[in-house]
């Protein structure tokens, strides 16, 4: 999913603590737990992640998270292609 690892590993690399990038980026560490978890951030917290932490190539961790984020929303669930089968089975 997302590039946590990536995150995680350059917020060791650099000796800041995911309590302290929490404040970087003014919120809770319990927030910050939550959209580390999910993979959702906004843009400005993003931009402060990257000034944070030296991200040079902001795509390779960023973009990868959305690419795979769309790819999973235009997959059609599992129960609507049993549906989709059902109602082309009895025509």
């Amino acid at each position: 999913m997302i590039m946590t690892d990536d995150l995680i590993g350059l917020m060791a690399k650099h000796h800041i603590s995911r309590k302290e990038m929490a404040r970087r980026m003014g919120v809770t560490p319990k927030t910050f737990a939550l959209k580390l978890k999910r993979g959702i951030f906004g843009s400005d917290e993003i931009e402060v992640m990257m000034k944070t932490l030296d991200i040079r190539d902001p795509l390779s961790i960023f973009l990868r998270m959305w690419s795979l984020i769309k790819r999973q929303r235009r997959r059609p669930n599992i129960e609507q292609q049993a549906s989709n089968f059902q109602q082309c089975r009895f025509r």
